[in-house]
């Protein structure tokens, strides 16, 4: 292909595309990879190599517009790529010096209009060291086809640099695989997958997430590296589903921290098997939903059995897009989404041989992160099972990450040694976590000195006067008014010989006065007895009697409701000597006893509907 072409986009660019055009200097659609290599290559035959191989995947050589009937790809002529070739050898630290190199050109925004779409650095650490850096836009390439090009460049190397034919085999025809997409999504095929999706969600579940916020797109992402250990792989390798079984605990781990039931995790989904774009390096990867039922009494492998039925079930529908789903369910707009944090455990390895010198690929971005995702590598180069945890800052804090991916590892290490095990037994505590709920919150110790409730409710007065203590139908009273009146009232009672171990009957409803002589009551040291004045005479007279209290606080109304023959004092608070007497005492005084906490702070009776009412 030596001329200008134009093709219409994918349904997979469309989506990518349309989401830059809202931001378009956000570089979070930038995705790059690394290459470290180990041992001796030549610099000008990797760059004779990378060349041809960049000629031969035309996605990168294409430029997206905005035609009459929407977005198109401008496919121009092949270039000569700018290889750039930087020396970082002198370094204190070589590897840290490659990285920000790496990451600040990541950072770097591309115009996808102009061009060009990717960016090709061969970074020198030492004599027998290279960092071979790939950034490309997203609507040009996914992982697969970082991994392609990755082949191919080892290929052509090996073969330059041992002086014999490339007998390799060149990328497929980007127009073909356009022709694939629009016979797919006019056949009836499309059609059957979009009623099968539909018919999956026709009920709108709720989105579940472990952000205490809900997820909006960043310009970044954070990422936290760890490894399985030796042990846990194995038990992981053991299982002949392991994808899966990664993927259901990832699912479990989200059920369990949410205690959610219905989970729907983000699955990225190859779609190349039985495709020409096997061969192509593009942009094909599509992110499913991979809806989930989970209870606490199921058992680890339920789950993993559950998991590999479903995949296989929406397997068979992988190529209806997600975005044409969130458009069908009518999902637009800032959070709303299909689904919640992603899992994506990676189906090929990378075995590169540069003649002899091998190469270890290293993920740098996969693209957006709106939410959390959790990327595992089996890599073959011995260092064992990779988990990534990408997570957006917007939601997550680096301590969040970290803790997050700890207990996914400890959930997982657990899960696969035994997958008997009920999933909502499953360890999910970090040590220090167990130590703080065993030990610290349980150590409830404490020096201090008890206090009586006057003296509880003084503290609070002097902290909040003005804030209101109680309010009723018509006027509310603040602590500061309900601890004067109290004092006041209080006052008088003290006078009258109210005390300690003695009792005062309150025959009032349920009122601001109520309230008062409550406190009033206990602020001289004596318990108070509640009685309700819509009780009969018969049960008000009996506990009078029983109680035997040493005054009785009432109202000129309710005073009637006395028995003739009490010996209680009585003190009618509307009466206007009682009135005046009490306005007459010191308001700033708590007017609190000295009383112990054994002391009698009030009196209630039961019901007595099995008998004589008890106190």
């Amino acid at each position: 292909m030596h001329d200008t072409q134009q093709l219409p986009l994918t349904g997979a660019q469309a989506g990518i595309w349309f989401a830059q055009q809202l931001d378009p200097d956000n570089p979070i659609y930038n995705t790059g990879e690394y290459v470290e290599i180990n041992g001796a290559i030549d610099v000008n035959i990797f760059k004779t190599a990378l060349e041809r191989v960049l000629t031969e995947a035309a996605s990168l050589h294409a430029r997206f517009e905005e035609g009459a009937d929407g977005p198109k790809q401008i496919i121009n002529p092949p270039f000569e790529a700018a290889i750039d070739v930087i020396d970082v050898s002198s370094e204190a630290d070589p590897k840290q010096a490659a990285l920000r190199l790496m990451q600040t050109d990541l950072a770097e925004p591309v115009d996808m209009a102009a061009g060009p779409l990717f960016r090709d650095i061969l970074i020198q650490a030492g004599p027998e060291r290279f960092f071979w850096y790939q950034r490309i836009h997203h609507i040009a390439i996914d992982g697969y086809g970082f991994s392609l090009l990755a082949r191919r460049t080892a290929q052509m190397y090996t073969a330059i640099r041992e002086g014999r034919p490339d007998n390799g085999r060149s990328f497929g025809s980007l127009e073909d695989l356009v022709k694939e997409d629009q016979e797919y999504r006019a056949s009836d095929q499309f059609l059957k997958d979009r009623e099968f999706w539909m018919e999956k969600f026709a009920d709108e579940p709720d989105v579940v997430s472990l952000a205490e916020r809900a997820p909006r797109t960043s310009t970044r992402f954070r990422r936290s590296t760890a490894y399985l250990s030796e042990t846990a792989l194995q038990h992981v390798k053991a299982i002949p589903n392991w994808h899966e079984a990664v993927t259901a605990a990832a699912a479990v781990y989200v059920h369990r921290m949410t205690n959610a039931g219905d989970i729907v995790l983000g699955l990225p989904m190859m779609g190349r098997i039985g495709s020409i774009s096997l061969n192509i390096p593009s942009m094909v990867m599509n992110l499913l939903p991979l809806r989930l039922s989970l209870r606490p009494d199921m058992n680890f492998h339920e789950a993993v059995s559950q998991v590999a039925k479903e995949i296989r079930n929406i397997r068979r529908h992988q190529k209806y897009r997600h975005e044409d789903m969130r458009r069908d369910l009518k999902l637009l707009g800032d959070n709303r989404r299909l689904f919640g944090p992603q899992v994506n455990v990676m189906p090929f390895d990378y075995a590169l041989d540069f003649a002899g010198a091998r190469g270890t690929v290293h993920n740098l971005s996969a693209g957006p992160v709106d939410d959390l995702s959790i990327n595992v590598y089996d890599r073959a180069d011995g260092s064992g099972m990779r988990v990534d945890f990408d997570a957006n800052p917007e939601v997550y804090s680096a301590e969040d990450i970290e803790n997050h991916q700890k207990r996914f590892l400890l959930l997982l290490e657990s899960a696969v040694k035994d997958q008997t095990q009920k999933i909502g037994t499953l360890n999910l505590l970090l040590e220090s976590e167990r130590l703080r709920v065993l030990d610290s919150w349980n150590d409830t110790r404490k020096a201090e000195k008890q206090k009586s409730l006057p003296e509880l409710f003084y503290e609070q007065a002097v902290k909040t006067p003005d804030r209101p203590a109680i309010i009723t139908e018509n006027e509310e009273l603040s602590y500061a008014e309900l601890n004067k009146r109290a004092n006041q009232l209080a006052g008088m009672l003290k006078e009258k010989g109210l005390g300690p171990e003695q009792f005062a009957a309150l025959l009032l409803p349920r009122s601001q006065e109520l309230a008062v002589s409550m406190l009033a009551v206990l602020k001289t040291g004596a318990a108070y007895l509640p009685l309700d004045p819509d009780f009969p005479s018969e049960r008000i007279t009996y506990m009078l009697k029983d109680a035997q209290p040493a005054c009785l606080i009432t109202t000129m109304e309710l005073s009637g409701r006395m028995p003739e023959d009490s010996d209680a004092k009585r003190i009618i608070l509307d009466d206007p000597d009682t009135v005046k007497t009490v306005a007459a005492q010191n308001a700033d005084c708590p007017a609190q006893a000295e009383c112990s906490p054994l002391h009698p702070a009030y009196i209630i009776y039961t019901s007595g509907s099995t008998g004589k009412p008890k106190g």
